[in-house]
């Protein structure tokens, strides 16, 4: 082959590469734009045209990648539970107990302080509402599955029976969940309270072999 064709040739192999990776930078920045602009004014402030102006794009070019300001919500939660998910897998104990008790924690500190954690674990429920395709909405209810699996491992292996983990497991996250919004109004404090304590001793009576 030619010199020129064969450099023709690998320039055309190219093509679907760099086409990919320009839509995956551009993608990449409206998400980003999306999650500034979420954090400097909340989601009521969360609309294609703020997004846009703040990505620098025109409107028309946020919708080749997002259909819906739903669809853009969607993604920034799957980010948000995807991140939740891999550090309470970090939190490490030496005995079941612990490791629920340290996940369950984590889980309560993410909520209290990050009120958009608590909106991304409410989309699966249908929370999110809006206009969010059925791939969208399977990718957050999979990162959610994922966030429940790891309060599910400790549990499994205090002894509790599969069946007997999984109501546990929606109960301690139903817990730590409705401890942060307490804590996010007020009310928490307002009973002299402490999050993490409550989460232990619920910890130590889930897995009652592990009690100290």
């Amino acid at each position: 082959m030619a010199e020129p064709a064969r450099r023709e040739s690998a320039k055309t192999r190219q093509q679907p590469e760099r086409r990919q990776a320009l839509y995956d930078f551009k993608r990449k920045a409206i998400l980003d734009a999306a999650r500034r602009v979420l954090g400097a004014f909340g989601a009521d402030a969360l609309t294609i045209r703020a997004v846009a102006a703040e990505a620098g794009y025109a409107p028309g070019a946020v919708y080749s990648y997002f259909r819906s300001r739903a669809e853009l919500l969607a993604e920034l939660h799957v980010q948000d539970l995807a991140h939740l998910a891999r550090s309470l897998r970090e939190m490490k104990a030496a005995e079941p107990h612990g490791v629920l008790a340290a996940r369950l924690t984590d889980l309560f500190n993410h909520l209290a302080h990050d009120e958009g954690a608590i909106d991304a674990l409410m989309f699966p429920m249908g929370a999110g509402g809006g206009d969010v395709g059925p791939e969208a909405r399977r990718a957050v209810t999979g990162r959610f599955i994922a966030l429940l699996t790891s309060l599910h491992e400790p549990l499994a292996k205090g002894g509790h029976a599969v069946p007997h983990a999984n109501a546990l497991t929606l109960a301690a996250a139903a817990t730590s969940i409705g401890l942060a919004v307490l804590s996010r109004t007020g009310s928490l404090e307002a009973l002299q309270m402490d999050g993490a304590e409550v989460l232990k001793s619920l910890s130590a009576a889930l897995i009652p072999g592990e009690r100290q």
